[in-house]
């Protein structure tokens, strides 16, 4: 009884784990790509954006790193 329960068990992992990749397949059909342009066009945003922050931040750590120093030197 134990042996027969088991073979269900493994042939619904079985099944299930193919149903599960016919269905990633399906949507994969689905996915729009954007086109290389709009790809550049983001990838240039995203690390434009990243420079500018970066910049920021560290004259920000700077400024405030000197009024700190400034004021523990009192």
């Amino acid at each position: 009884m134990a042996v027969a329960k088991d073979k269900v068990q493994k042939m619904n992992l079985v099944t299930n784990t193919r149903q599960f990749f016919v269905e990633v397949a399906q949507e994969m059909k689905k996915i729009v790509w954007p086109s290389r342009e709009v790809l550049i066009q983001s990838t240039a945003t995203v690390l434009v954006i990243t420079l500018v922050l970066t910049v920021y931040m560290g004259l920000a750590d700077i400024i405030l790193r000197s009024l700190y120093n400034a004021f523990n030197a009192l």
